[in-house]
């Protein structure tokens, strides 16, 4: 909803506010988040910690790696030909069942 979108919003600017580290790149759909994290592992860990511990009914789970993440729709990856370019290909969670409604229905 647009009320929650707007939560969200301010949330995390007054998140950030608090934090030494930041992202260079984030990205949030609904409740979906992307960023790029060029600070070290544990300045990541403490990152979702503290963001956690923010709100004390919002929590986010994380999955991370240096080379591709799952993003909506999306599994994004470093490219193999150039070190500071990203590259896109389509997702499927694996208990898709690729079912979908008519689009007269």
């Amino acid at each position: 909803s647009t009320f929650a979108n707007f939560f969200m919003d301010d949330l995390e600017q007054r998140f950030f506010t608090t934090q030494p580290s930041l992202p260079l790149v984030y990205k949030r759909y609904i409740d979906d988040i992307f960023i790029i994290w060029t600070h070290s592992s544990q300045a990541l860990n403490n990152f979702i910690t503290a963001f956690n511990k923010f709100h004390p009914n919002i929590t986010f789970s994380s999955t991370s790696s240096t080379t591709s993440v799952n993003f909506l729709d999306l599994t994004i990856y470093k490219s193999t030909t150039s070190p500071h370019q990203l590259q896109f290909k389509l997702f499927s969670k694996p208990t898709s069942s690729f079912q979908y409604i008519h689009n007269t229905s």
